[in-house]
């Protein structure tokens, strides 16, 4: 039996009635740079063990947007001035590629493994070879970025740690958009559950209170804003118009905090935003 987390106020029956639900489920995890500076970060990675323990197999995508921004402040000749970004996108020219984005990626990979080291699950770290990259979105305009064409994944591991950078044939490194990973992934495999961890926890109604629960059309009328009651903009409207993308691949999503994860897996009430067809 798995033991119930101390510090959770979860009861033993529903702890055990949603570990026997998610027994054997495949689940995406994408985690952005921001949440690992946070102290409830080590709370996700609990979360983390106790699914393993439950024969879960868990794809740990991690993007690290804020950590290439420091190496970037760092290591640039002109640390005032912040590096472009284009509708969101971080322009990636060689020395952004060399002097930021290769060592934020060093460094979360080095971080997440430490979290993994001595634990009793077998695990895998994708290599940037093994995230295949076609060619550049736009030279021009974005330098080296690109999206996934194919992650080889070593299938006999139960933990898969998938990182931001990534390869064409060639051997040139890429930087790579961790939802367009997610989305990857879930295009490859059966996925049950793609989890995101966000600062807000959830989608906001209007009065900025978490909505437990959104159907495909719900998350619809959203992004056409014509929901009376939830209103979004910026990097929560690009996210529910991937979400709308991934729930035509996979049965269900769900955002919450590292903090509040464990309540929305394991309770009939939950704590995050739990999206479905």
């Amino acid at each position: 039996m798995i033991a119930i987390p101390k510090h959770t106020d979860i009861s033993q029956e529903e702890f055990e009635f949603y570990t026997q639900k998610h027994q054997g489920k495949n689940m995406v995890i994408k985690v952005s740079g921001a949440e690992f500076q946070k102290k409830e970060f080590s709370q996700l990675i609990e979360t983390i063990h106790l699914l393993l323990q439950n024969d879960i197999t868990i794809f740990l995508i991690f993007g690290g947007g804020i950590q290439i921004d420091q190496f970037y402040k760092k290591n640039s000749d002109t640390p005032n001035i912040s590096r472009v970004k284009i509708n969101g996108v971080g322009v990636t020219t060689p020395e952004v590629l060399e002097i930021a984005v290769l060592p934020a990626y060093k460094f979360l990979i080095k971080k997440l493994e430490n979290y993994f080291l001595d634990m009793p699950y077998s695990y895998n770290t994708i290599s940037t070879k093994d995230l295949i990259v076609s060619s550049c979105l736009d030279c021009e305009k974005f330098g080296f970025v690109a999206n996934p064409q194919t992650i080889i994944i070593d299938k006999s591991k139960n933990l898969h740690i998938i990182g931001f950078v990534g390869e064409n044939k060639s051997g040139q490194k890429f930087n790579v958009n961790a939802d367009e990973i997610a989305l990857s992934i879930c295009k490859q495999h059966k996925i049950d559950e793609v989890i995101f961890i966000t600062g807000t926890g959830g989608i906001l109604d209007n009065c900025g209170n978490i909505i437990s629960k959104i159907s495909k059309r719900e998350l619809c009328s959203i992004i056409q804003h014509t929901n009376k009651k939830i209103s979004v903009s910026d990097g929560m409207q690009k996210k529910c118009n991937e979400i709308l993308e991934l729930l035509k691949i996979v049965p269900k999503v769900v955002l919450a905090t590292s903090e509040t994860l464990q309540q929305e897996l394991f309770t009939e009430k939950g704590a995050g935003t739990l999206l479905t067809k």
